[in-house]
């Protein structure tokens, strides 16, 4: 996760916001937390399960409020709620209670929403169902192995494929990725955050022995791939609602959904694959 920095992205969102102090302040954050966040993940639970949590919290905030025009109302507690909920039982080793947590979670937000406000509650519950799988995800992924190189490999693959994007998709441009939702990201920054995750990928499976090096070159270009697809989800919710940035929480940065938003898009998918691949679904129940 970078759950601190970085988020996925295939280009800057413009030229002014990623120069001159915004991206001294971008780089002086991610010196600062990524460091905590690798400790974090190393030491283990309960330190990295809290991480999670509060982590989870934070973004069920960012999103309502963004889906709620600044506010954060008690459809905003009742989500923030079923998320931390859900994290927490996977914490304990309850997986499916946790799904029934944002399950249950996004079906109330909905309720209430129709009732108080009259119109749709779509994006608030595909952020309760979003984050709520974030945080299941990211727990269990830290237990493949039982021990701290799977959720290591995983979160540099996503900062990997941020970096590159960034820096591939600023220097060489091209082609737009997707214009009508983030028309600051190329298809050369998306071709880059692939070649820098299988980059990382095989030097990892090179240096720790992890397994066959073709085979987490394949799971790094597809963690760089639905990464990108979670940026572009949060890019379109923040598109919707018309702001720029989810929060203010990270200098230079913005907030925390702006950093997370690639781990978003592939802690399930990277859980369910490395699961598949190992032909253990035992993380599951």
């Amino acid at each position: 996760m970078n759950i601190i920095a970085a988020s996925g992205g295939t280009a800057p969102r413009d030229k002014a916001s990623v120069s001159g102090a915004s991206l001294k302040s971008r780089v002086i954050s991610a010196l600062i937390l990524a460091p905590l966040v690798v400790w974090a993940v190393y030491f283990g639970s309960p330190v990295y399960d809290l991480l999670i949590l509060t982590a989870v919290v934070v973004m069920a905030w960012e999103w309502r409020r963004l889906c709620a025009s600044r506010h954060f109302d008690t459809a905003g507690i009742i989500f923030s709620v079923a998320v931390a909920g859900a994290t927490i039982l996977t914490s304990f080793h309850h997986v499916r209670l946790a799904v029934l947590s944002v399950v249950v979670g996004a079906l109330i937000v909905s309720f209430m929403i129709a009732r108080s406000e009259g119109k749709s509650s779509v994006w608030t519950i595909a952020g309760i169902m979003a984050i709520g799988w974030t945080g299941i995800s990211l727990i269990l992924i830290r237990r493949i192995g039982d021990d701290w190189s799977v959720a290591i490999w995983f979160l540099v693959a996503v900062w990997a494929t941020d970096i590159t994007a960034f820096f591939v998709g600023r220097t060489v441009g091209g082609p737009k990725l997707a214009p009508k939702i983030s028309p600051g990201k190329t298809w050369s920054g998306l071709i880059g955050g692939i070649i820098g995750a299988v980059g990382w990928s095989v030097v990892w499976a090179l240096w720790t022995g992890a397994g066959q090096a073709g085979t987490l070159a394949f799971f790094g270009a597809a963690i760089a791939v639905f990464a990108q697809l979670g940026d572009l989800g949060v890019s379109r919710v923040k598109r919707r609602f018309g702001v720029k940035d989810t929060g203010t929480l990270i200098p230079g940065h913005g907030g925390l959904l702006d950093r997370v938003d690639g781990v978003i898009g592939a802690a399930p998918i990277a859980l369910l694959g490395i699961s598949l691949a190992r032909g253990d679904m035992s993380l599951w129940t």
